[in-house]
């Protein structure tokens, strides 16, 4: 019972603090388009990428929980969105602030998706809906203090500082995740280290597994660059190519994921029940 209660309140604390993490950049938005000269449509498609990566890669991450470890998973996405709401306090332009908030879309999409299924394994009988009401307790919360803490923060310090200062908690919550127990998986307790092994997220293995997804970023972002460098193109250009490249590359990742998740075997409390 202690070890249910205290995964549910620390995941529902990370819970609060992503979307924290989400919104902080609402509260930024004049000095943002000020410092780096951006369009009133540059800072809709920053708002709009991490909806649309977020909404995109649910699913691939939600495949990847149910074929390897959900506590690894939480932690590469708490790790993910971290490390670039603060890369994005170095951005120098739209479209590398464009690419750091998509990305953060897809740490917020892992850690969703292996949170709600790991929980409802904590309360598999009576309390199942309470706990995953208190889980998603922290969403308009956390929205709310991030547009706050981003235009306090921006005031004193700046905006850059701003995005580097809401992301460390991020850091710490990981090495905790890291430690949970996976009720219906193995019963182990690694290091932050040791559970990115746990899910063969080794630099090759990662690559191989979200090769797709990680081309299309990459891709995405040097045509927009060259459309708008080069070419002088409208914002909307740069967007849509970006927009349309990612999804191409989201969709090649689940088809992948897919038919990964169609060859592996059964396993987990189900398939011993079966």
């Amino acid at each position: 019972m202690k070890r249910s209660h205290y995964a549910l309140g620390l995941l529902a604390v990370t819970t609060l603090l992503s979307f924290v993490n989400r919104n902080v950049i609402f509260g930024l938005f004049d000095p943002i388009k000020a410092d780096l000269a951006l369009s009133d449509t540059q800072l809709g498609w920053l708002a709009s990428a991490y909806v649309l990566v977020f909404s995109l890669a649910a699913l691939p991450f939600g495949i990847v929980s149910d074929l390897r470890s959900r506590r690894a998973v939480i932690t590469l996405g708490i790790v993910l969105w971290s490390a670039f709401t603060m890369a994005s306090g170095f951005a120098v332009g739209f479209t590398q602030l464009l690419i750091f908030r998509a990305i953060v879309g897809m740490g917020a999409a892992a850690f969703s998706a292996a949170s709600q299924s790991m929980i409802a394994d904590y309360f598999p009988l009576r309390g199942r809906a309470v706990a995953l009401g208190i889980l998603a307790a922290g969403i308009t919360p956390g929205g709310v203090l991030g547009i706050w803490l981003g235009g306090r923060l921006e005031v004193v310090y700046g905006w850059r500082t701003a995005l580097i200062a809401v992301s460390i908690p991020g850091f710490l919550l990981a090495l905790l995740t890291a430690r949970l127990h996976d009720p219906g998986r193995t019963p182990t307790r690694l290091s932050l280290r040791e559970s990115w092994t746990e899910l063969q997220l080794s630099a090759n293995s990662l690559v191989r597994s979200f090769f797709p997804f990680i081309l299309s970023v990459l891709v995405g972002g040097a045509l927009a660059w060259h459309f708008d460098r080069v070419y002088a193109a409208d914002s909307n250009v740069d967007v849509a190519t970006f927009g349309a490249t990612v999804a191409l590359g989201v969709a090649l990742n689940i088809r992948l994921w897919v038919r990964r998740f169609a060859k592996a075997p059964a396993s987990g409390p189900t398939s011993r029940r079966s």
